[in-house]
């Protein structure tokens, strides 16, 4: 009985913990912060599991209040399998389960410059998320994969509008084209568009290479918002207007946005996901790959 008594309160503290720091992911929703999201998590939970352990008695009470503060995460782990709630893992999940690793860290080093080390950890891994995870997770979220994006599948029947021009699979055969899929209500466009420019620039004057922006409809769009949106954007690609989201799905399977497909010169689709990977398949089509790779043999 005074075991229970005396470490009831801990899974209480760290479930009131996570629906705190879970508000934080909702209240900075944007992947331009996504970090922030995981070095919230990581603080606050290496921090209480510090104050908690401090005043334990021994190591077997250390543990034994470890372990009841991961308890939240091993539920939501297995809750992860039937709920859709993976793509907040980072933050709802791994995050707060490093920093109570790090809090137990912290509380048995006895040397200095481990200590030091312990508690900068944080701010180190929330530099590499964003510099480096918050892409990978964010790729993965929207396009379901940790892959290049390179791909040969055949390529269903498809209709995208120019104006009031119906364009179908024909209309793109005989060149490689690149089709960057979005719509005007996405919060993760604004991060793909600064790639989507660079690869423009850079592969965009290619006799060989298309590219077109894809606009699916939204009900809450207005005549031209599109064409604002770009605008706004500094966006000089030739905008098409695609299928409605339910009618995208049916054609191509559920995805997210924004999404780059680019097609073969025979129509089917050699890529499929973000439009910062596509340099390899470009290449690959306008045959600089080969180009490089003897102007290497050449220096050497």
């Amino acid at each position: 009985m005074k075991t229970i008594k005396k470490f009831w309160k801990t899974p209480l503290l760290s479930f009131g913990l996570l629906i705190l720091c879970t508000s934080s992911i909702f209240l900075i929703r944007s992947f331009y912060n996504f970090h922030i999201n995981i070095v919230i998590a990581l603080i606050a939970f290496m921090l209480l599991t510090y104050g908690l352990l401090r005043r334990a008695v021994d190591s077997k009470e250390r543990i034994t209040h470890t372990f009841l503060l991961l308890t939240p995460f091993v539920v939501l782990s297995i809750l992860a399998f039937f709920q859709p709630i993976i793509i907040y893992a980072p933050g709802l999940i791994f995050a707060p389960v490093i920093g109570v690793l790090l809090g137990y860290l912290l509380t048995i080093s006895t040397h200095t410059l481990a200590r030091l080390t312990i508690a900068a950890m944080p701010l180190l891994i929330g530099f590499w998320v964003y510099v480096r995870f918050s892409d990978i997770w964010q790729d993965f979220m929207i396009y379901g994969t940790f892959s290049n994006g390179e791909t040969i599948r055949e390529c269903p029947d498809f209709t995208f509008f120019k104006d009031s021009v119906a364009l179908d699979n024909d209309d793109f055969a005989g060149k490689t084209t690149v089709f960057f899929i979005w719509n005007t209500q996405c919060v993760y466009t604004p991060r793909y568009l600064p790639a989507l420019k660079e690869k423009f620039v850079r592969f965009g004057d290619e006799e060989d290479i298309d590219f077109y922006m894809v606009n699916i409809p939204l009900p809450s769009d207005t005549v031209g918002s599109d064409l604002a949106y770009l605008a706004r954007h500094d966006i000089a690609i030739e905008n098409l207007t695609g299928p409605t989201i339910d009618e995208l799905y049916k054609k191509f399977g559920p995805g997210g946005f924004p999404t780059t497909m680019v097609l073969d010169p025979k129509g089917d689709i050699v890529f499929w996901g973000s439009v910062a990977k596509i340099d390899r398949t470009l290449s690959r089509a306008t045959g600089t790959i080969s180009k490089h790779s003897r102007r290497r043999h050449q220096t050497m």
